[in-house]
């Protein structure tokens, strides 16, 4: 019993904690917020300042990131997908930003 509780709180954390750490609603939508600021810090650009822009472009709705996930993981639902990379991104922000690019300009060159 201890063990399925232990099991329920890990992945509660794993897919609850992006949206509140983000303030977007669910976990495709903390993606795109986190996308964002990454890609933001990374160019140099001040990420308070494009917060102010964030809800006009339509980011922290999940949509974008849905789409990504669907061509990256196909066969996975969109949730987890999405959890997965978030999670890539606090590991490694680095090398998610430099495939989020890659994966980005696959797909509006499609």
């Amino acid at each position: 019993m201890k063990l399925l509780l232990v099991i329920v709180g890990l992945l509660s954390v794993l897919f609850f904690y992006p949206s509140f750490n983000e303030d977007a609603t669910g976990g495709c939508g903390a993606l795109e917020v986190r996308s964002f600021r990454l890609l933001a810090e990374d160019r140099g650009e001040d990420p308070a300042a494009l917060a102010i822009i964030r809800p006009l472009l339509g980011v922290g709705s999940g949509e974008y990131a849905k789409e990504i996930v669907k061509s990256e993981y196909s066969s996975v639902p969109s949730g987890v997908g999405c959890a997965v990379m978030y999670w890539h991104s606090m590991i490694d922000p680095r090398g998610y930003t430099q495939e989020l690019a890659t994966r980005l300009e696959k797909l509006f060159n499609a």
